[in-house]
């Protein structure tokens, strides 16, 4: 919540979620995208190979303003989506403010930036 990539929600959904230890010892929520992606149409294009989206950028100074090493949690979701990714904690009712990771169309989405 410090980062503002979830937030209080009083919505009517909720998805599951879990816990993943990363290598620091740290753990990272992970609000699972399952109901979500049951309602979702798919986006039919496909993400680019690696090979052919870092040939686009050979010999450019600046590629991008991505922050490559965030992914997920840099797209913001709009707000009347962010109560479709609510989920339930012991600190009660949170949703993202962000693309939630594991969404069907998420690699899409990070790619057409």
């Amino acid at each position: 919540m410090d980062n503002r990539i979830f937030e209080r929600s009083h919505g009517p959904y909720r998805s599951p979620w879990f816990l993943v230890k990363k290598s620091s010892g740290r753990y990272r929520i992970v609000n699972a995208a399952l109901q979500l992606n049951a309602v979702t149409i798919k986006d039919a294009n496909m993400p680019p190979s690696t090979d052919e989206l870092s040939e686009e950028f050979s010999g450019m100074v600046i590629t991008s303003l991505i922050d490559l090493f965030s992914g997920y949690d840099q797209l913001p979701l709009e707000k009347s989506s962010r109560d479709l990714t609510a989920f339930h904690t012991p600190i009660g009712l949170l949703r993202q403010t962000r693309l939630p990771q594991g969404w069907t169309n998420a690699v899409q989405n990070l790619c057409e930036l």
